[in-house]
């Protein structure tokens, strides 16, 4: 991929090697990625080696769901996505990456 390509993985995790993700981002090649599917869900280790990447957009796999199932998982999301509009953080699993530089 090109290095100023996004990457979309919203299949199963096991359509791309172990790995192999991880170390393309980190070789520019996609420049981005953005993932909600994971090897290992749900992910429970803020070590996961994805989730330390500046380049990356990651969240849970929702899938196809009833509303009220959508209302149900989404409410406990409200608050840190509106607190990033305010420019807060909270709930942050790895919170190392935002005292990183960014760029």
């Amino acid at each position: 991929m090109q290095p100023g390509s996004l990457f979309v993985k919203t299949s199963r995790a096991e359509l791309i090697e172990s790995g192999a993700l991880v170390e393309a981002l980190k070789a520019g090649r996609p420049g981005s990625a953005a993932v909600d599917v994971f090897e290992h869900e749900p992910v429970k280790d803020a070590r996961d080696p994805l989730l330390a990447l500046p380049m990356r957009s990651a969240r849970r796999h929702l899938g196809f769901v009833a509303l009220d199932q959508l209302r149900s998982i989404s409410r406990p999301v409200r608050p840190p996505v509106l607190a990033f509009e305010r420019g807060q953080a909270i709930d942050v699993i790895n919170p190392e990456v935002l005292t990183r530089p960014s760029g």
